[in-house]
């Protein structure tokens, strides 16, 4: 049987077209020169494979050492050798980072993660870039739109790739974008479920169910996490917040206590002031209210944080309770008064109590007092700016400087600014008072006080139909008996 031919080889049929074409001896010279040339492509070939494992040795075996100028040498050489590895320059970036050639670094990474084309390019790249526009401490929203940009890019070419989206799932969370960083979120919790607990506390007011499915979701891989880094400090916060949106507030003080005494943090000193704070509330929100525990709770929560708002918000509370807690509660604040903690605070109380009892004289002294001791209060502010205008003796001038401190620091606060345009109307600046009466009436409901204002504001400008709209809306709010909004506002409101 003859073996079925299957043409002749590429060499053969180069060969035949030589020698066709040619003399003998040019063919022969041809033939030659052929095989030579596959012989030195294979060389050549082999060469680059040799060099290529060569300095890859040397450069694992630097790293091994330490030997930065070896590392640098053999990441150049090999840049040289394999040009479109994007692996080995982003190698070579990194070693620029570790030496502070950020120049460098930036040029190398830019060329592996460009923004301005349609390519994915290399994802660690984008993610690099992503982390260096972050870190910048003024938190320039150019730079951290370009960050999402890379983020975007990274995840898009590479879906896998966690910290990507872990990344950008923290810069959505940083901007208040719950849901927008929710389906990031979700997708890294093997890798960061403490970011479950931050999307879960912007959510809890809105989306309980959403909150609730989170907090399921992030818990054991949290507790896992902690019993690995039992002193992580982000993680005990983590799990604490856990357990305070779970309502379990003794489990979270137990956790953020042991910790506090183990490594005392500004951190944790605030986190379980906040957390003794809601064990305080707790306390009075019972149906039979238990006062021994909310006074024991009132005493560890200003050892711990004095300074804490929202203990000293309860502290308020407290003090409308009755007598007995009224009393303690004030035995308290004289005793923080007579040590210097935290003055400011302990008059603002001092002041809504008696603004509460009616005693103006004290209310307007307190509020001095505590306006002094930091005029940069703004519930300070609007306080004593509405005495200085409304109760004797007068201080008018003085009085609209106050209170526009107090708008100055929080411009969308309607009582503020209600407060400021009442002074307006005493004064006579009546486009003023409109102004500032108008965005109160907007922003806090049907007000009596504020229509009357208003009409006699309007009147005087010379608008007789505006005037009259507020007289009658003013007069037939009185007749509902519809309550008016409190001048005074309570601490940490």
């Amino acid at each position: 049987m003859t073996k079925a031919n299957n043409g002749p080889g590429l060499f053969s049929l180069a060969s035949e077209m030589v020698y066709s074409c040619a003399p003998r001896w040019l063919a022969t010279i041809a033939v030659l020169f052929f095989l030579i040339s596959a012989m030195l492509v294979c060389f050549f070939g082999f060469s680059s494979v040799v060099d290529s494992q060569y300095y890859y040795t040397h450069l694992e075996k630097a790293i091994k050492e330490g030997n930065v100028q070896r590392i640098e040498l053999s990441l150049d050489a090999l840049m040289v050798i394999e040009p479109d590895d994007p692996m080995i320059r982003f190698r070579f970036a990194l070693l620029m980072e570790a030496q502070k050639r950020f120049a460098e670094s930036v040029a190398i990474l830019e060329g592996l993660a460009p923004l301005d084309n349609e390519s994915f390019g290399f994802d660690h790249a984008h993610l690099l870039l992503a982390k260096r526009l972050l870190l910048d401490p003024t938190k320039d929203p150019v730079k951290r739109a370009k960050a999402i940009n890379h983020l975007a890019k990274a995840i898009a070419g590479n879906p896998k790739n966690l910290e990507a989206r872990a990344d950008l799932a923290e810069v959505l969370l940083d901007n208040n974008q719950w849901n927008e960083a929710h389906p990031f979120v979700v997708a890294v919790v093997s890798l960061r479920p403490e970011l479950c607990v931050r999307l879960a506390r912007g959510l809890v007011a809105t989306q309980k169910q959403k909150t609730l499915d989170l907090l399921k979701l992030a818990e054991s891989p949290l507790r896992s996490k902690l019993k690995q880094y039992s002193d992580n400090e982000e993680l005990i916060r983590a799990v604490a917040d856990i357990s305070n949106l779970q309502g379990k507030h003794q489990e979270a003080a137990d956790l953020l206590s042991v910790a506090f005494q183990s490594k005392p943090s500004e951190i944790l000193r605030s986190e379980l002031g906040t957390t003794l704070a809601l064990q305080m509330a707790a306390a009075l929100n019972k149906p039979d209210p238990d006062f021994g525990a909310y006074l024991a709770l009132v005493s560890k929560g200003l050892l711990v944080d004095p300074s804490n708002p929202l203990i000293l918000l309860r502290m308020e509370e407290g003090l409308r309770l009755g007598v007995d807690t009224n009393n303690a509660i004030n035995a308290r604040l004289e005793e923080l008064l007579s040590k210097g903690t935290v003055p400011d605070m302990v008059h603002l109380l001092l002041g809504t109590e008696a603004h509460r009892k009616g005693r103006t004289d004290l209310a307007r002294l307190h509020f001095d007092l505590a306006y002094q001791a930091n005029p940069k209060l703004p519930e300070v502010c609007n306080n004593l700016a509405w005495y200085l205008s409304n109760e004797s003796p007068r201080d008018l001038k003085r009085g609209l400087e106050i209170s526009a401190q107090a708008v100055t620091m929080n411009p969308g606060n309607p009582h503020f600014r209600e407060t400021r345009g009442q002074i307006h109307l005493l004064l006579g600046q009546w486009k003023e008072a409109i102004t500032d009466l108008e965005f109160a009436l907007t922003n806090m409901g049907p007000t009596p006080s504020i229509h009357q204002s208003l009409a006699t504001a309007y009147k005087k400008m010379g608008d007789s139909k505006l005037a009259a709209i507020h007289q009658g809306q003013a007069d037939k709010q009185k007749n509902l008996n519809l309550p008016v909004a409190p001048r005074v506002k309570r601490p940490g409101t």
